[in-house]
């Protein structure tokens, strides 16, 4: 507790928010890095939050789970 409070108040704290395409590449990475490639059915067009996260995983393809885990790391660094 003392660490945050602490980083709060030098200002290294703040409120960002990272963008949903990001989270959302992210998933997809950990999703494939665990996982593998998806494989599962689509879902409805209706359910917009589980259908994107499909979606961000399922466009990942083939790629190799030592590559999504590579991608991953990479993307939190930049």
């Amino acid at each position: 507790m003392q660490l945050v409070l602490y980083l709060h108040i030098q200002g290294l704290v703040g409120s960002y928010q990272p963008s949903n395409e990001l989270m959302l590449r992210f998933y997809g990475y950990f999703k494939q890095a665990t996982k593998g490639p998806c494989t599962g059915s689509r879902p409805a067009f209706w359910d917009v939050v589980r259908r994107a996260k499909y979606n961000a995983w399922k466009n990942l393809g083939d790629m190799a789970r030592e590559v999504a885990m590579a991608k991953y790391v990479e993307e939190l660094h930049t």
